[in-house]
């Protein structure tokens, strides 16, 4: 089981207190471990208080690491995926949306699974029709989105989904904490000959690094957009 790091026991007691009035969006970078978070409140909404949680995500990559990270836990999950054995009894099902939108609400091949909690992971996609739809889908569940940054590269709004913006620690702060995210770390290295004369400097191998995006430290905004701009 992994260990929680302060920041994200902190994370969920102010998800769960939050998630009582508001539909809570988190904002943690990449690699600092929003995915734990996501299994530590799928947890305690099974184990604590009965309840069937969806996590939806939009690819196979992301759906693979959330069920490892998930298994070993204290509750069984399912998987929604195409090409994967379906498991619609169990409590928490993490569901890829172009395989949920296709089997369970074009052409209902599958039940759509029963869910309280609605875990939306890399929540930029909310915009998009299909998640929309599957979102409505659930009138009376309750919403938590995750994100790295909650801002789109399209300039468009998250819809009128969240309500309440809980922030992590951001990347100076997490080594500060001495907690460096693994996009941070991570590195590109490559190597190359010129095609100029082998006497010309240009032309001996060379190596570049190339930063991660992470590592340009972005100040915090106070004006994250919550709904779709008028």
């Amino acid at each position: 089981m992994t260990a929680l790091r302060p920041y994200q026991a902190d994370a969920i007691r102010q998800i769960e207190r939050a998630i009582e009035a508001h539909a809570p969006l988190y904002v943690l970078p990449t690699g600092a471990g929003k995915t734990v978070v996501a299994k530590k409140i799928a947890e305690n909404a099974v184990v604590a208080r009965g309840e069937r949680v969806l996590i939806l995500t939009h690819r196979r990559e992301i759906l693979k690491n959330t069920s490892l990270e998930l298994s070993g836990g204290d509750f069984e999950h399912g998987l929604i995926q195409a090409g994967l054995n379906l498991d619609v009894e169990a409590p928490v099902q993490i569901a890829s949306v172009q395989t949920l939108w296709a089997r369970c609400m074009l052409t209902n091949k599958v039940p759509l699974p029963a869910a309280d909690l609605l875990i939306i992971d890399e929540t930029h996609h909310v915009a998009a029709r299909t998640w929309r739809k599957i979102i409505e889908a659930y009138p009376n569940a309750r919403l938590i989105g995750l994100m790295a940054t909650p801002c789109r590269s399209d300039g468009r709004g998250l819809g009128n989904y969240f309500t309440k913006i809980i922030e992590g620690p951001q990347i100076p702060e997490l080594i500060a904490q001495k907690f460096r995210p693994w996009s941070f770390a991570s590195t590109l290295r490559i190597r190359f000959t010129s095609k100029t004369s082998s006497s010309s400097p240009a032309s001996r191998p060379s190596t570049l690094t190339a930063r991660h995006p992470s590592q340009t430290a972005t100040p915090r905004s106070p004006a994250w957009r919550l709904a779709k701009p008028n």
